[in-house]
């Protein structure tokens, strides 16, 4: 659908896009927060948030996909040592650190560059290769949204929190992520069905033909 809307040189609806972005906070909130059988807190990170991974259903859902490289605070089988896991102009820059220790904060910077992209129109990091996408990650300059497009301050305040490199600078939760953009939603009076949502994909598709 973004890419699409970007080929027709039209924005992406603040109202729809974030709502998109609230649905997907509360599918990272379950994931976040799912327990073992015994009430254990399994801490799933879902390490690959990006455009590819989150779908927007013709009737208007959003769904977070691909848990493969997810990874579970309980697993037995880590990672290797040095081995980066994910796209790389996605990934949190703790994640490219040399001890890979991160946790769910690293999927909120993630949702942050896909949710600055998305209105933004264009990428963020990307580079004319993985290392210098990865290099722009680590080290480049990044706008805050209102700098790049017209978008309400608020809206620009949430996205660069989450687009913090110090994680603990970021939300702590994507619940606190969210609560912030329907505060922002309501506040601004945006509203955005389903069917609203699932129409402003069929017109983005349809304009493939």
């Amino acid at each position: 659908m973004l890419r699409h809307l970007r080929r027709l040189d039209q924005p992406l609806p603040l109202a729809v896009g974030t709502r998109i972005f609230v649905e997907l906070l509360d599918g990272l909130h379950y994931a976040h927060t799912l327990k073992d059988f015994d009430g254990t807190p399994l801490n799933v990170v879902h390490r690959d948030i990006s455009p590819g991974n989150v779908f927007l259903t013709y009737d208007g859902q959003v769904k977070v996909l691909d848990f493969g490289i997810a990874r579970a605070g309980t697993q037995l089988v880590e990672t290797r040592a040095g081995q980066v896991k994910g796209k790389f102009a996605y990934i949190a820059p703790e994640q490219a650190s040399t001890d890979g220790q991160h946790d769910q904060r690293a999927d909120i910077w993630s949702l942050g560059v896909v949710m600055w992209e998305a209105f933004a129109g264009r990428r963020l990091f990307k580079g004319d290769s993985e290392v210098a996408t990865l290099h722009n990650a680590l080290t480049s300059e990044i706008l805050t949204l209102d700098h790049e497009i017209e978008v309400p301050n608020e809206l620009a305040r949430i996205v660069d929190r989450s687009l913090q490199r110090d994680p603990d600078q970021r939300y702590a939760t994507a619940r606190a992520m969210k609560e912030d953009l329907e505060a922002f939603m309501h506040a601004e009076g945006l509203r955005a069905s389903r069917k609203r949502r699932g129409c402003v994909r069929d017109r983005a598709l349809r304009a493939r033909t």
